[in-house]
């Protein structure tokens, strides 16, 4: 009775042995980090820059997010305003700089004021701190998950930075029935301290 079962386990190890340590194709980690910022916008307006975007809703393995703990804004200085070739996420890894990290609560939505979309997250980025330089800046956005888990950084936006005049100073204001009447003083000069002003 011995001799028919060693047949039977010889012939299953035959019948099985071409499936083993068969591979399949290659395929990446699925990653719980967030998805990228999508439809970022940016646009300079007088001494800041207004960014606005939409926030992702998931995870790359495509479980809902529970919640973000900040968003980082990162800058790429292109040099002269014009001087721009093309730029993809990668570059902000090694030459970008963090210039603002805004924790949620603090990411005001927005009703798309520039972009026309819904936005989820809109931040003022003032590039006059250390005194205004024309130029181009890239910038791009990434946020991180309630683990401090990074996303990718989204498609970057170029801005050619313009030496625009300062706001005008309000004189006053007056109501009557039919109209309201604004006075104000043309500003002196432009937000790089030029005196010229481009009005």
């Amino acid at each position: 009775m011995k001799r028919p079962a060693g047949i039977l386990a010889l012939g299953l190890a035959v019948i099985y042995a071409p499936a083993c340590g068969r591979k399949g194709p290659l395929q990446r980690p699925v990653s719980p980090r967030p998805q990228a910022v999508e439809k970022l916008v940016a646009r300079q307006r007088g001494a800041s820059v207004v960014l606005e975007w939409t926030n992702p809703a998931r995870a790359i393995d495509g479980r809902p997010l529970r919640a973000l703990l900040a968003a980082e804004v990162w800058v790429l200085d292109l040099g002269p305003a014009g001087a721009r070739g093309p730029l993809k996420p990668r570059d902000f890894e090694t030459r970008a700089r963090l210039v603002r990290r805004v924790p949620a609560r603090e990411l005001r939505s927005a009703s798309g004021r520039m972009s026309g979309t819904a936005a989820d997250a809109i931040v003022v980025y003032p590039v006059s701190r250390d005194g205004f330089h024309p130029g181009t800046q890239a910038f791009s956005v990434r946020v991180l998950d309630d683990k401090g888990r990074p996303s990718e950084f989204s498609a970057p936006v170029p801005v050619d930075l313009k030496a625009c005049p300062r706001p005008p100073e309000i004189q006053g204001v007056e109501v009557f029935e039919d109209r309201i009447e604004v006075r104000w003083s043309p500003p002196e000069a432009n937000i790089d301290g030029d005196r010229r002003a481009h009005v």
